[in-house]
C-alpha cells in the first residue's frame, strides 16, 4: 500500500483560518475592516481557503462595516455620488443614514432622502429634519428638495404643486415623488402641465409616472396627446402610465393596444409585454408582436424583447429559442439566459440536457473578454450555475475595476457571499460600494 503524502503547511494554514474565523469577535477580515484596514482585511481574504472560512452572516457584517465606514465619511460630491448608490440597500444602513442625516450638508440632505424613500422615516420626522436643517447657519440648499419630498398629505396639496414649477430642479422632481405618494386628484393639471414642459427629462418622465397613478378618462386621454410629441423614454413611461391599475380601465388597454399595433420601437414591445400579460382584448395578437420583436428589428430593441416576454406563450418561447444561436452576440446572450429560466436544473420540468447546451454556449462567451464575456458570467451566476465560479474567482483578481465589480456581484447571486467579500474590501470605492451592497441586499 503506498502512503499518501499530506500538504502539512496548506492543511494547518486552513485550520487555522477556520480557527480565527470561528472566534466570537469574528474573523480577522471583520477586525481590520472594523478599524478601517481595508488593505489588512484584503490580505487576509486573499486565498480561496479564508474566503471559504467567513460565512454568510459575517460576510454581511464585513459588507455592513465597510458601507458604514463610506457613509460617515462621505462629503462634498464624492460623497453625494457614493450616497446615491445606496438606496437599494438602505434598510441595512439605517442607523449610520440616520446619524448622516443630522447634519445640514448635502450629504446629510441625501442620506434622509434615501431614509425616507425605503420608508425608514415618516413624513412627520422627515419634515421636521428638513426645517431643523433649513433653519441652521449654512444649510445646504438640498433640504429644501428633501422639504418638497415630505409634501405628501391632502392639506400639503396648494404648497406642494407651487414646487412643481420652483426654479431648483431637484426641487421640482422631489415634489413630483411627492405627488405620486399624495394620490390627490388635485394634482391632475399640474401634473401633466410638468409631463409637458418641465426642461429637466426625469423631472417629465416622474410627472408622467405621478399622474399615470392617478389614472381616469382624463389623464389617459391627456397623455395620448402628451404621447404624440414625446421623445421615446417618455413614450414608454406613458405606457407604464397607461398600465397602471387606475388607467388600465379607463381606456388604458385601447391605447396599448392602439399603441401595440401601430407604432414601432421600444413603446410598441413595452405595450405588448403589458398586454400579454392582461387577459382581454390585444394579449392574443401581443405575444405575436413580442415574438416578432426578438427575431427583427434593432439590437437594443430585441435584447428589450427578450427581457420583456413572457414565457408563457408558445410562439415567444419558439422565438427565444431560435434566438439563443442568433448572429447578434448581444441578443444571443440575452436570449440563452432566459433559456436558462425555460431549463430547469431539477424540479417538475427539468431539462438538464438543454440546460447543459445552454450553460455550454454561455460558458464559450463567458471566457472570452469585454462586456459581453461579463453578461455572460451574469446570466450563468444568476441561473445558479456554478460552473462559471472558476471564471468569477479569477475576475475578482483582475485589473479592471468594471471585471472585478461583476465578479462580486455575481459571486453574491451565485450565494457566494464569503468569496465577493474580497471585492467587499476592494481598494476602489465603487467597486466596493457595489458589491458590499449587493450582499446585504442578498438574501
Amino acid at each position: 500500500m503506498i502512503a499518501r503524502r499530506t500538504n502539512l503547511p496548506r492543511a494547518l494554514g486552513s485550520l487555522l483560518v477556520l480557527a480565527l474565523a470561528a472566534g466570537c469577535g469574528g474573523g480577522p477580515a471583520l477586525r481590520a475592516a472594523e478599524q478601517g484596514d481595508l488593505g489588512g482585511a484584503r490580505r487576509v481574504l486573499a486565498s480561496g481557503a479564508a474566503q471559504e472560512a467567513v460565512g454568510e452572516a459575517e460576510a454581511r457584517r464585513i459588507a455592513r462595516v465597510v458601507l458604514e465606514q463610506e457613509v460617515k465619511a462621505a462629503k462634498g460630491d464624492a460623497g453625494v455620488s457614493k450616497l446615491r448608490e445606496l438606496p437599494s440597500c438602505a434598510e441595512g444602513l439605517d442607523d449610520v443614514l440616520e446619524a448622516r442625516a443630522a447634519d445640514s450638508d448635502e450629504v446629510a440632505a441625501i442620506a434622509a432622502l434615501i431614509r425616507f424613500d425605503a420608508r425608514l422615516w415618516d413624513r412627520d420626522d422627515l419634515a421636521e429634519a428638513a426645517r431643523a436643517a433649513l433653519a441652521s447657519k449654512g444649510a445646504s440648499s438640498a433640504w429644501r428638495a428633501v422639504e418638497a419630498r415630505g409634501l405628501v398629505a391632502y392639506a400639503d396639496g396648494t404648497q406642494r404643486r407651487s414646487l412643481f414649477t420652483d426654479g431648483d430642479q431637484a426641487v421640482r422632481l422631489a415634489a413630483l415623488k411627492a405627488a405620486f405618494d399624495a394620490f390627490d386628484p388635485n394634482d391632475t393639471e399640474a401634473l401633466l402641465e410638468a409631463a409637458r414642459l418641465d426642461p429637466h427629462p426625469p423631472a417629465r418622465l416622474q410627472a408622467i409616472d405621478a399622474v399615470g397613478n392617478l389614472g381616469g378618462e382624463r389623464v389617459v386621454l391627456a397623455l395620448k396627446d402628451l404621447f404624440v410629441k414625446a421623445d421615446e423614454d417618455e413614450r414608454v413611461a406613458i405606457v407604464g402610465a397607461w398600465s397602471s391599475a387606475r388607467a388600465l380601465d379607463a381606456g388604458g388597454r385601447a391605447q396599448l393596444v392602439r399603441v401595440s399595433q401601430a407604432e414601432r420601437g421600444l413603446p410598441q414591445i413595452a405595450a405588448a409585454a403589458v398586454l400579454v400579460r392582461q387577459p382581454g382584448p390585444g394579449a392574443e395578437d401581443a405575444a405575436g408582436i413580442l415574438a416578432r420583436s426578438i427575431e427583427t428589428g434593432s439590437t437594443r430593441e430585441r435584447v428589450f424583447a427578450i427581457h420583456a416576454a413572457t414565457l408563457a406563450t408558445p410562439s415567444v418561447r419558439e422565438a427565444l429559442v431560435k434566438a439563443r444561436s442568433d448572429a447578434d452576440e448581444d441578443v444571443a446572450i440575452a436570449a440563452l439566459g432566459r433559456g436558462l429560466e425555460m431549463a430547469p436544473a431539477e424540479g417538475e420540468g427539468a431539462k438538464p440536457k438543454e440546460r447543459a447546451e445552454i450553460t455550454q454556449k454561455l460558458l464559450g462567451i463567458a471566457k472570452g473578454k469585454g462586456i459581453r464575456a461579463l453578461l455572460a458570467k451574469a446570466a450563468l451566476a444568476r441561473a445558479g450555475a456554478r460552473e462559471v465560479l472558476p471564471l468569477l474567482t479569477e475576475d475578482a483578481r483582475s485589473t479592471s475595476e468594471q471585471a472585478r465589480k461583476a465578479a462580486g456581484t455575481s459571486l453574491v447571486a451565485l450565494g457566494e457571499l464569503g468569496r465577493a467579500a474580497l471585492l467587499a474590501v476592494d481598494a476602489d470605492p465603487r467597486v466596493r460600494t457595489g458589491v458590499a451592497c449587493a450582499m446585504l441586499r442578498a438574501k
